[in-house]
Order: structure tokens, then sequence, then C-alpha cells
């Protein structure tokens, strides 16, 4: 059980390198919280295949479904993981869904999902894995501020694995807002 949650969080790492939305790892029912989620390294993990599932709501306009697929490809080729993703086409299905199979047997081994208050009814009703070592692990990589969006009550819960920064300017002769990336465009 152990090797399995290790290699999961190895899978959660590598997506994190690759794609750009939040993820929260689901509890595993028999195991509690603060052992289940822990950092491993590439050769702690034995030549045995994990099959992970992965629910998101990327699979509607735009349609991300291709880039999760590629991210599977990708893990099982580096880490035998293999992710598997299971797109839903709007985020109200989705959640429905999520919320209906966390609490059973069917919970996938990942899930997209909002920080803050969005995830803490998650948390209220320990559906989800506290994460709090794997940030402590790394906490000269990310900002205090980031952290803060997936923490409660001290503990952190989730993984930030895209960051985007959009500046807003708001026009007041036209009372217009304008929003443009980091490239201007």
């Amino acid at each position: 059980m152990q090797k399995f949650l290790l290699r999961l969080l190895i899978a959660v790492i590598c997506i994190s390198i690759i794609a750009t939305f939040s993820l929260i790892g689901c509890k595993e029912e028999a195991t509690p919280a603060k052992e289940a989620v822990k950092e491993t390294t590439e050769e702690e993990v034995e030549e045995e295949e994990v099959d992970i599932t992965l629910m998101h709501d990327k699979g509607g306009t735009p349609n991300f479904q291709p880039y999760f697929e590629a991210v599977g490809e990708k893990t099982k080729e580096l880490l035998n993981v293999s992710v598997t993703p299971v797109p839903y086409p709007s985020t109200d299905v989705f959640m429905a869904a999520v919320r209906s199979t966390l609490p059973t047997d069917e919970a996938p081994d990942l899930f997209t999902w909002w920080s803050t208050y969005q995830v803490k009814e998650l948390i209220d009703q320990d559906l989800v894995a506290e994460t709090t070592n794997i940030w402590d692990n790394h906490k000269d990589e990310y900002s205090q501020g980031l952290r803060d969006v997936f923490t409660f009550d001290g503990e952190v819960y989730g993984y930030c694995y895209g960051v985007e920064y959009w500046p807003v300017w708001y026009n007041k002769d036209r009372g217009r807002v304008f929003c443009f990336s980091i490239t201007g465009k």
C-alpha cells in the first residue's frame, strides 16, 4: 500500500512539471492521512507497473484530455506509472462526480480541484490526504503565499503544479478591464 502511494507521489511530481492545474490527492481508506503521502526517490520505486486515475473537468472546451494523456505516456516511460485521465465535459458534472465518489471505493487516485475555501469542504469531511511533508521538503521552491492557499489548521492539503500570473489594468475612462499574459499577448 505504501509503495503504491510513493509511486503516486512520484507521478504527482512528474505531472507538476508538465501540467498547469491544482491537484488534490485522495485519501486511502485504510491508511491514516499522515502516513498516506510521503516522498520517495526514483531509485526506491520497484519495476512493477502502477496505474493511477486522474479525474479532471477539462474535457470540454478547451479540451485538455490530449495533454493529460501525454503526461500519462511520459510517466509510464519514465517511472512505470500509468496515468489514466478521466475527463468530464463541465465543471458542475465533474464536481458532482468527485463529491459522490470520494467517500467510496471508486474514488480516483488523483483529481484536479480548487484551492482555498473550495477544498476546505473536502478536508472537513476527511476525504483528502494531508501533504505538509512534501511542502516542507520543497519550501525553497514555492512562495509561502502559494502554500497558504492549501493550508488549513496548520496542515497543507493538495499540491499546486501550475501558477499563472495575469496582470490586470483598469481603464477608468472607458470602464473596461484589460487582462494580459506576461508575454503581453
